[in-house]
């Protein structure tokens, strides 16, 4: 992150912040200040976590006192260094350094997830800032705001709840309208949102004061599409972090799952399960929200391939036959209450499922590299290598042509 502070003999100063990536180390990682124009930098150590700790960062300066520099630390593998040293004040241009206390949850909310401070950490000061504080907002997962310098942050942020009258999970940018400073806006994987009272709310309701604003905007991002062979008006699309959705044509679209929605199934004959829905990791969930994956018990992929069947198989309705991939492939009868698994373990995650449209003998599974295929249900395997080992197979599709 680079942002310009005060000006000092006639050229202003520039701060430059760098972290590690997850799993990095780098003891170069810091923050760095520049007062001739980023022709030499001194980097800040007081106070300050060491560089090898340091992971993403985000930068902040107060636009009314322009000597008051925050800088916003996670680690490396993206939670907090703690929260005691996570967000830093300096009130002298950067020479040194004072930590605040902000809130252990924002970029790890639950034990059930993974901290994401290497995907989205935010920070702003607003404009409204006085001489006795600073209005500091703070994002990751979650987000915060205060208006005592640092001292009781307020959560505004909601958690896939559609219609959405917070601002959604996952905060990526802050920003402040240029003619009116009490205006700020929000970005999050959720869209744009925005605030006419800098935030402000009451403290028990903090979501009132935030709107939608991604209006007639492409915000969304679809992993999967899901169509009905039997419903040509049906299509279900799953989104990144903002869930999964049923349209129909003619009609609003509605939301049927939250999280992160990735490959929906549909089959409307199934008056049982009309559809299914998935999460990341190979997470699976039908229509009445029961979970499928408690069987499972191999490492899988964030976007794990998950198929119904095109035929029938051993008499089973194509609707009833589902197939995932992980380490292994793994094959269900009945819907998704029971998994069988059909395959050796593969030389990676499974990335990619094909089904033959004339026997369900004939599967293909794609990895890193490779093309693995069987003919007679996955007792045996065949592998074909694609010529670039670094390569990720992540689609196959198969024709319904007979070419013999």
């Amino acid at each position: 992150d680079i942002e310009a502070g005060t000006v000092t003999g006639g050229v202003p100063a520039i701060y430059f912040a760098e972290g590690n990536n997850p799993g990095g180390s780098s003891s170069e990682c810091g923050f760095y200040k520049s007062g001739n124009d980023g022709v030499t930098w001194s980097k800040s150590t007081g106070n300050l976590p060491t560089g090898d700790s340091i992971g993403r960062c985000a930068l902040a300066i107060s636009t009314a006192h322009p000597e008051r520099v925050f800088l916003l630390v996670a680690n490396p593998n993206g939670d907090l260094i703690n929260a005691l040293r996570a967000l830093f004040r300096s009130t002298d241009n950067g020479a040194s350094w004072t930590a605040m206390a902000i809130p252990g949850t924002l970029f790890d909310p639950t034990s059930q997830q993974t901290a994401q401070g290497w995907y989205d950490c935010s920070l702003a000061v607003s404009p409204n800032s006085s001489s006795n504080g600073d209005t500091i907002f703070i994002g990751g997962i979650e987000a915060y705001y205060n208006y005592s310098d640092g001292r009781g942050w307020i959560n505004y942020s909601d958690n896939n709840t559609w219609p959405w009258q917070a601002s959604h999970v996952d905060h990526h940018a802050f920003a402040f309208n240029p003619k009116s400073s009490y205006i700020v806006y929000d970005g999050c994987d959720g869209g744009l949102y925005w605030s006419q009272s800098t935030g402000y709310a009451i403290p028990s309701q903090p979501a009132t004061s935030w709107q939608y604003r991604s209006n007639q905007m492409v915000t969304s991002r679809f992993y999967h599409m899901g169509l009905d062979p039997l419903d040509t008006k049906t299509t279900f699309v799953g989104a990144q972090d903002q869930g999964s959705w049923k349209l129909v044509s003619g009609t609003n679209s509605v939301l049927v799952f939250g999280g992160d929605g990735m490959q929906p199934l549909s089959y409307s004959g199934n008056s049982q399960i009309p559809y299914y829905v998935e999460l990341p990791n190979g997470d699976i969930y039908d229509k009445n929200g029961n979970y499928l994956s408690g069987q499972f018990t191999d490492n899988t992929a964030w976007d794990t391939p998950f198929k119904m069947a095109i035929v029938s198989y051993n008499g089973v309705p194509p609707y009833d036959v589902l197939y995932t991939g992980r380490q292994h492939l793994w094959l269900s009868t009945d819907g998704g209450n029971n998994w069988l698994s059909n395959s050796a373990t593969f030389n990676d995650n499974i990335h990619a499922i094909g089904l033959s449209h004339f026997s369900s003998s004939l599967i293909y599974v794609g990895t890193y590299g490779q093309i693995s295929v069987t003919s007679d249900g996955g007792t045996d395997w065949a592998m074909k290598t694609t010529g670039m080992p670094s390569a990720m197979v992540t689609s196959i599709v198969t024709t319904n042509k007979n070419m013999n």
